[in-house]
């Protein structure tokens, strides 16, 4: 099958719909599920439990350790516990509605239901990709996502110039919010002030995405240089608070899960100790995904041009 998953995603879709036809289709829900990722057996169950009449969508969270035992870059193995963090304190109060209320939600393609009757309104998934532009859609019309409990754990990419590649194509997915708004006022609803608030959020989410890390990796570079010993620490007590907090929080809360993952103690140990170290390291260059993302965007934008790259975990 060639194209992206959205495009795959549209092409069952419309299968499906010939098949059983509209009526049966509104009544529906399908279910999104990576191959790169550990599946519970009894997931579909878990989320029959928590369908309502009023909710059509339903998100599973993230954990990024299947693969945390064959990985070799210590880089890697840094952002798997870095990104578990930022699914547990950023992603899941998202969805539940804890953090501001014009936060502009997203949604995650890998454990994620969707009512087939919104699929419907909408002309099937949006193309190029999918979740992203769907939990677009929830911010600007304020429907709920429901969050489902337990993790899916799922796979890190292998080395740094994969998952660069992979936040270039989740940069340029979060960066179309500006797309998804013009859609949605021109075939939903009209325009309506609250509106600024959500799509200033979105520059001001994209601004601190590129260069949250560039600003501790030049702020660090240049107090040195000039021999700011203050201004050292104060950097460095940020990256340490950004960076090796988040990943001594995760293996706190999960070190019985990863012990599942990786039966070796010691180097279990080992891959804790790499990331505590590494996870600096990791957080200042992960800038370089976004600012590769922002071209793509603009490549977009300007000239209807999409050049996302096929990426592998």
């Amino acid at each position: 099958m060639s194209g992206f998953k959205a495009d795959q995603l549209r092409f069952a879709f419309e299968q499906v719909r010939k098949k059983i036809g509209d009526l049966e289709i509104s009544n529906s829900f399908f279910l999104l599920l990576d191959a790169d990722s550990s599946i519970s057996s009894d997931i579909v169950s878990r989320f029959n439990e928590q369908i309502e009449d009023d909710i059509d969508f339903y998100q599973q969270p993230l954990r990024w350790f299947k693969n945390i035992n064959q990985i070799k870059s210590p880089l890697m193995q840094s952002f798997s516990f870095l990104q578990s963090f930022f699914s547990i304190s950023y992603e899941i109060p998202m969805f539940i509605d804890k953090f501001f209320p014009f936060r502009l939600k997203y949604l995650i393609g890998n454990g994620l239901l969707i009512k087939g009757s919104f699929l419907l309104k909408n002309n099937n998934f949006p193309p190029i990709i999918e979740d992203v532009r769907l939990g677009r859609a929830t911010s600007f019309l304020k429907l709920r996502i429901k969050l489902v409990p337990n993790f899916i754990i799922t796979e890190t990419a292998k080395n740094f110039p994969i998952q660069i590649k992979q936040s270039s194509v989740w940069f340029f997915g979060c960066g179309l919010f500006v797309s998804d708004y013009m859609h949605l006022t021109r075939f939903y609803r009209k325009k309506q002030l609250s509106d600024l608030i959500f799509l200033l959020y979105g520059f001001f989410k994209a601004f601190r995405w590129m260069n949250k890390g560039l600003i501790h990796l030049l702020g660090i570079i240049l107090s040195v240089m000039v021999i700011n010993i203050p201004l050292v620490m104060i950097y460095m007590i940020s990256l340490a608070i950004n960076s090796i907090i988040p990943v001594m929080l995760i293996w706190h809360d999960f070190t019985d899960r990863l012990q599942l993952i990786v039966k070796d103690k010691d180097k279990l140990l080992k891959i804790k100790f790499r990331s505590i170290i590494f996870s600096p390291f990791m957080f200042m260059f992960n800038f370089i995904g976004s600012y590769i993302g922002l071209l793509r965007l603009i490549k977009f934008y300007l000239w209807k041009k999409v050049s996302l790259p096929k990426t592998e975990r």
